[in-house]
Formats: structure tokens, C-alpha cells, sequence
């Protein structure tokens, strides 16, 4: 869905989804922690089984609706295997990086298998845009200038109203050494001035304090 190259060429060759390895990583726990996790689920699982076996034993289930069941608990007991498998705590980190260069390299990921994942992996236009110097012309600079003043800044759609804004709470946050309040009407608002500032900044701080709409 989301790699048309890998879909399309899985058409031909199944063996194309291979080249995906999936791993999840949880920082700060380890084995034990991972195990009491899965634990409940495997728990459920085999008491699951168990009954079923003594329904069947005990002939209160007809062999296809045993068979049925059996079919789907033995799906179930695989899939949390397979879940457990690729989680990784702090203690294993180790061994996490060595599965991974051991599957650092695929016969099927050839040129524009690679190219489709750089495009696709690429940071978005926001991230590389973080940090550029924002132009504003005299007009505009003047209206970023943070002073002991009531104001109202009126202009249409695109003409930098926002950024104006985030540059002004900049400078007053350094004016005042301390944090400055914003107040808008919708949180779609709040966080575009808060990306804004952040941007200008140069980063995506979200320790920031959030702003309040």
C-alpha cells in the first residue's frame, strides 16, 4: 500500500515482503519486564486451549467445530509468539543490532527499491525547513518588535500574520527572560504558531510549554 515498487513486484515474487524485518524496541526494559507483558495473553491462551480440549474429550463439541477452533487459538498462540520475538528490551539491545545487520542486506533490494524508500523516508518539507532565517521587510519587522503596547495587525490570507506572531513572542520571551502566553481560537491555530515558532527557532522543542487556546 504504502511502497508501490515492493507491491507491485510482490505480484510476481511473494518473497518481496521480505524485505521489510519489523522490531520493536522498548527503552528501559528488559526481558523479564517484556515476558510479564505477554504473559497474560499467553496465560488466556492456553486456558483457552485447555477447555477446548476437555469440551472435546468430554463430547459436548462436534469434531468441525473442534477442528475450527483449534485452527484459530493455534493462530492466535503464533501470533504472540511472533509479537514477543521481534520485542527487545534495553538488555538485548545487542542482539537487536545484530539481527539487523544480519538482515542489512536483500538480493531483491535493488536500485529503485532503494530510491522508493529514500523518497519515502525522506523528512517531510516542514522538518527541512526548520531553522531558515524568516524574511520579513521593514513593514513586518517593525510589527515584530516586542513593546508595552496595545496593537491590532490586520491583513489578508498569506501576508505573514502568523509568522509575525511567532517571531514577536520570540522576542519578547527574550525581552521578559520568561515564558510568553498565546492565546488563539482553535487548537488547529495553536499548534501551526507553535510549529511556527518552533521552526524558526530551528527545532521541534515540544518541551516547550504548550500554548494555551
Amino acid at each position: 500500500m504504502h511502497l508501490p515498487v515492493v507491491g507491485i513486484a510482490r505480484l510476481t515474487n511473494p518473497n518481496f515482503y521480505n524485505l521489510v524485518h519489523c522490531f520493536v524496541y522498548f527503552h528501559g526494559a528488559d526481558k523479564s519486564a517484556i515476558d510479564s507483558l505477554y504473559f497474560p495473553a499467553e496465560e488466556r491462551q492456553k486456558e483457552e486451549q485447555s477447555r477446548l480440549n476437555e469440551a472435546f474429550q468430554e463430547k459436548k463439541l462436534a469434531f468441525e467445530s473442534y477442528e475450527k477452533k483449534r485452527e484459530y487459538l493455534a493462530r492466535k498462540k503464533h501470533n504472540i509468539q511472533r509479537d514477543k520475538s521481534m520485542s527487545f528490551g534495553s538488555d538485548r539491545l545487542g542482539n537487536l543490532v545484530k539481527k539487523i545487520k544480519q538482515n542489512s542486506k536483500h538480493v531483491l533490494f535493488d536500485e529503485n527499491v532503494y530510491r522508493d524508500f529514500k523518497r519515502r523516508l525522506s523528512p517531510p518539507e516542514h522538518t527541512l525547513n526548520q531553522g531558515v532565517v524568516i524574511k520579513f521587510d521593514n513593514k513586518q519587522l517593525s510589527l515584530t518588535n516586542s513593546e508595552n503596547v496595545k496593537g491590532k495587525i490586520k491583513g489578508v490570507a498569506g501576508c505573514g500574520k502568523t509568522s509575525i506572531l511567532a517571531q514577536r513572542a520570540i522576542n519578547a520571551s527574550q525581552r521578559h527572560n520568561s515564558t510568553v502566553l498565546l492565546l488563539t481560537f482553535n487548537i488547529t491555530l495553536k499548534n501551526y504558531i507553535r510549529d511556527k515558532i518552533s521552526d524558526i527557532q530551528g527545532n521541534r522543542d515540544f518541551s516547550i510549554p504548550p500554548l494555551s487556546a
